[in-house]
């Protein structure tokens, strides 16, 4: 499986300095960050670290987690992305088998890994509810959701999305 039709966009506040190693996990990917902490220092050693970055912005505004996803998403131009976080550790082999529930059910809107250290889970199944720190979408399955509700500031918004998904004819994966 290619890498090129997924794009890694990271939400970025106040990182500390011993996350941004996580990040090169991702250098092989496109990359579109916002940095809502006003960070410039930040933006340059990520330069560094990430050579795919195709679009990055610092603000000092905090548009919570919501609105900041939605707008990042807002700005991919492939077919899938991948929402993560800096403390989220995931290497390329494990993102690119994220794809595999898309290419098997046509419902898929999300795809999440399993989070469990004893043991990977390598059998693909639905799921009601995940937790918004990592999961893949595809972006036109995402926005015909309209994304997550701007509404929610920061916590709750993984929750109405899962609602939303379990009311429509998408699921989770």
């Amino acid at each position: 499986m290619r890498s090129t039709d997924i794009t890694v966009i990271l939400l970025l506040y106040k990182t500390p300095a011993n996350l941004i190693q996580n990040l090169k996990f991702y250098k092989d990917f496109k990359i579109i960050i916002l940095d809502q902490s006003n960070d410039f220092k930040l933006k340059q050693r990520l330069k560094k670290i990430l050579p795919n970055i195709i679009y990055y912005k610092v603000t000092n505004t905090n548009r919570g987690f919501g609105a900041g996803i939605n707008f990042l998403v807002n700005k991919v131009r492939t077919k899938y992305f991948l929402c993560t976080q800096p403390d989220v550790k995931i290497y390329k082999k494990n993102i690119l088998e994220l794809k595999k529930p898309f290419l098997k059910n046509d419902n898929c809107i999300v795809s999440i890994p399993t989070i469990n250290k004893k043991k990977i889970q390598k059998k693909i199944k639905t799921v009601t509810h995940f937790i918004g720190a990592i999961f893949l979408s595809e972006k036109i399955k995402f926005s015909k959701l309209k994304g997550f509700d701007e509404n929610f500031f920061f916590y709750w918004e993984d929750v109405d999305l899962c609602y939303r998904i379990n009311e429509s004819k998408y699921k989770i994966y």
